[in-house]
C-alpha cells in the first residue's frame, strides 16, 4: 500500500515536471552589454564606465522578478478537492489547515484556498488530464485517510505555463 501511495505520488511529479519542461518557452540567455563594454580583454581599447551603483542592483532586480514571475495560462483542467465547508468562524480556518497539512507532505504541489459563497475550500493541483487527477487523488486519499470521503475530482481552471 506504501509502495503504492509512493509510486503514484512520483508518477504525478513526474508528469507535472514533464509537462512543465514540454510548455516551458526555452531560455534565452541575455546579452550583458555593460560587461561587454567594461570587458578589456577582446581588445586593446578601454571604456570606464561610471554610473551609480543602484542602477546595477535595480537591473538585476528587475531580472530576477522577471525570472521568478512566470506567466501562466490557464485552461480547462480537473483539481482534488478536499475540503470544502460554510460553518461561520471556523471554515476558513480549517481550510488554511487543511492547505497547511498538503503543503507540508507535497510541497511541489500547488493548493488553492477559495471562496465560493457560502464556501471555502481547498483544491489540490493543475491536472490538465483526467487520469493525471485520478492519479493525484488517489495519493491524497492515502496520505490523508482521515480526508477521504471528502476528497474528490473537480473540473476547474488550471495554470500552465505560457
Amino acid at each position: 500500500m506504501v509502495r503504492t501511495v509512493v509510486m503514484t505520488i512520483v508518477a504525478v511529479a513526474m508528469s507535472m515536471a514533464l509537462r512543465a519542461q514540454e510548455e516551458a518557452a526555452p531560455v534565452v540567455e541575455r546579452y550583458d552589454y555593460v560587461k561587454s563594454l567594461t570587458d578589456n580583454s577582446k581588445s586593446n581599447g578601454k571604456i570606464e564606465l561610471n554610473q551609480d551603483e543602484r542602477i546595477a542592483t535595480l537591473v538585476e532586480k528587475c531580472q530576477a522578478y522577471a525570472r521568478e514571475n512566470v506567466k501562466m495560462n490557464q485552461v480547462a483542467g480537473w483539481r482534488v478537492q478536499m475540503f470544502s465547508s460554510n460553518q461561520q468562524g471556523t471554515s476558513k480556518t480549517q481550510a488554511e489547515a487543511v492547505k497547511e497539512q498538503v503543503e507540508a507532505r507535497y510541497g511541489n504541489l500547488p493548493v488553492y484556498v477559495t471562496w465560493q459563497s457560502p464556501f471555502w475550500k481547498v483544491r489540490v493541483g493543475d491536472c490538465t488530464s483526467n487520469v493525471e487527477a485520478q492519479s493525484l487523488r488517489e495519493a491524497l486519499k492515502e496520505s490523508f485517510p482521515e480526508m477521504a470521503s471528502e476528497i474528490y475530482i473537480v473540473k476547474d481552471k488550471v495554470n500552465v505555463p505560457e
